[in-house]
Formats: structure tokens, C-alpha cells, sequence
């Protein structure tokens, strides 16, 4: 009726079909959206995972400005007049499209997602407690392999966190896969108690160099090769773990000393 009104009174083309449902559909939808926006920026701790005595925490945050939006990893793209609307989320979302930002990224830039690693005091773990996470991290990310392989852990880490650790996490993925361990440590070599033991000797001879490698289980008073030669194990364990018989009764006089 509207249409016929201002059709007799008018030169102007006339209006075509206008869905005033849709468009109040729309609109209801933009406020909805802009209502998520502003709730999912809000600061808040998403999740919590305990990874041995750490815990992995992730948080949200909304953006502090336009270089903390760089931080998703748009570096070719100019979000400063983006940012300028970050507290209008529909007109902020049409920056962002104006501004070149692809489709399926446009979500990252809305709220912050922050990783942290934290130690057993709840702080955020130092450069060497790092080194400990990560390492811990790639034994569990090994069960998706057949076989793990760890040469000299001892090399990065201390003592303590060898046994209450690594040592842990080793014998839990030795019952779903085989793990071998290259070690001269007696916290991996003797605290983690193997089910198997591989000793390589090389020997320097008038023909050249020469490896044998004897085996045998950890209680097994002789180790032996595929040849049949054998070699005392008390000795060679002592000697690899423990920097030899001598060297390990003074450390054990000076512990000894120490604790009376």
C-alpha cells in the first residue's frame, strides 16, 4: 500500500521487495555476534594440564593494540585502523576484511590466546625448566612412533630430574614400545633398572678397530657377544656408571662423611 502511494505521487522508479523479516534477522544476528566478541576477550584461564610437575596453562586476553595483533602472525598486513574499531566488533570486523586479512583468520583476532608453561610454584618455567618441558614432551609425542631412542639425557639435565622424571616417563612408554638409552649415567643407567643391557667395547688392533658388543640382563653376573666371549658385569657396570670401583667407594666415604 505504501508502494502504491508513492507510486502515484512520484516519477522515481519503484521500490522493489523489501524482507523486513530479514533484514530483523540480520540485525539480530550482528547483535549476537557482537555480544560474543566482547565475551570471549574478556580475561579469563581457558584450561589447566599437569605435564609431569608442570602445568601447561591457557588463558585469553583481549588485544592490547595494533602490534599485539601482529603477534598472530599477520606481519604483511596494516591493522592500525582495524584496531581503531577493536571495541565495535561488527565495524571491526568489516577493517579487518577491508584491510586484506583472510577469511579463515579473521578469528585469531579477536581475542588473545596465551600459552604458558608453568613450574611446580606456579611460575612461568625458566630457560633450563624449558629444556626439561620440552624434553619431556617429545618422549610422550614418541608413542606415535615404533621405537624411541634417547642418547645421553644426562647431558641437559640434573640428576633429580632424571629419576623423579624422565625415568618415569621412560618405563611407562617402555610397556607400549621398545626404548633404548645411550647413557654413562648411574641415575638413568641403574635407577631406571632396564630390562636389558648392551655394552659396546672398541678395541684397537694390529687389522684395525674393532667393536664387540656384549649383552645379557641386568643380574647376570657376565655379559657376552654373539662370538661367546664374555666380560665380568659387576666390573663393566661399575667402570661405565660410576667412573670405576675406586672412584665410587671415595664418592660413597664421602657421603658417608657428609651424613654423620
Amino acid at each position: 500500500m505504501v508502494k502504491e502511494s508513492l507510486q502515484l505521487k512520484s516519477a522515481a522508479p519503484r521500490i522493489p521487495n523489501i524482507d523486513l523479516y530479514q533484514y530483523f534477522i540480520n540485525k539480530k544476528k550482528r547483535e549476537i555476534f557482537a555480544q560474543v566478541a566482547i565475551a570471549i576477550k574478556k580475561n579469563r584461564t581457558i584450561s589447566t594440564e599437569k605435564a609431569g610437575h608442570f602445568t601447561i596453562s591457557v588463558s585469553a586476553r583481549p588485544f592490547a593494540n595494533a602490534t599485539d595483533l601482529k603477534t598472530v602472525g599477520l606481519k604483511q598486513v596494516s591493522l592500525t585502523n582495524a584496531f581503531a574499531k577493536y571495541g565495535n566488533p561488527v565495524q571491526y570486523l568489516d577493517e579487518l576484511k577491508a584491510a586484506g586479512v583472510e577469511s579463515d583468520r579473521i578469528y585469531k583476532l579477536f581475542a588473545a590466546i596465551d600459552y604458558r608453561i608453568l613450574n611446580s610454584s606456579g611460575l612461568p618455567v625458566s630457560g633450563g625448566e624449558r629444556s626439561e618441558f620440552n624434553f619431556l614432551q617429545k618422549i610422550k609425542d614418541a608413542i606415535l612412533c615404533d621405537i624411541l631412542i634417547i642418547d645421553e639425557p644426562e647431558s641437559s639435565f640434573d640428576n633429580l630430574f632424571l629419576k623423579n622424571e624422565v625415568n618415569k616417563f621412560i618405563k611407562e612408554m617402555a610397556e607400549n614400545m621398545p626404548v633404548i638409552i645411550s647413557t654413562h649415567n648411574n641415575t638413568i643407567g641403574g635407577s631406571i633398572k632396564p630390562d636389558y643391557i648392551l655394552y659396546t667395547e672398541k678395541k684397537m688392533e694390529a687389522n684395525g678397530t674393532h667393536f664387540n658388543i656384549y649383552s645379557g640382563y641386568p643380574t647376570a653376573k657376565a655379559l657376552r657377544d654373539v662370538k661367546g666371549n664374555t666380560i665380568e658385569n659387576y666390573k663393566i657396570t661399575l667402570n661405565s656408571l660410576e667412573a670405576g670401583e675406586h672412584a665410587y667407594s671415595e664418592r660413597k666415604d664421602i657421603y658417608e662423611t657428609l651424613k654423620n
